[in-house]
């Protein structure tokens, strides 16, 4: 099944932001709230049902940055859930349940879905 797309966290991450993720060719990530503004670059691949995500650190501005991470995510739903988001005659992944592990020392893991955007 494709993969590829760009997929919005359906709640936020430690505290305001939200993060938004497109698993494409460039692999870009996006953090919104809390007045901060990240857009950073991302690297992924995928390993049978698992698709493995590299987060780079970013500066935000204004003297933040948004440090390195990654995340481990997994489609959520059967077949079923993946022909609802079909494109082109081709079932995508509409749906991931993602683990967001942050570099931070002290700052554990986050659990999450995301939505196809």
């Amino acid at each position: 099944m494709p993969v590829s797309g760009c997929f919005r966290a359906n709640q936020d991450l430690f505290g305001p932001y939200r993060l938004t993720f497109c698993l494409d060719r460039r692999g870009t990530y996006q953090v919104r709230g809390g007045g901060v503004s990240c857009d950073g670059r991302l690297t992924w691949n995928v390993s049978g049902r698992d698709i493995f995500v590299d987060l780079q650190r970013t500066s935000c501005g204004r003297g933040r940055a948004w440090e390195a991470a990654s995340m481990e995510c997994r489609h959520v739903g059967g077949l079923l859930g993946a022909i609802a988001g079909r494109v082109l005659g081709t079932p995508v992944l509409s749906t991931l349940r993602c683990t967001y592990r942050p570099t931070v020392r002290g700052v554990g893991p986050r659990t999450f879905t995301a939505t196809r955007v």
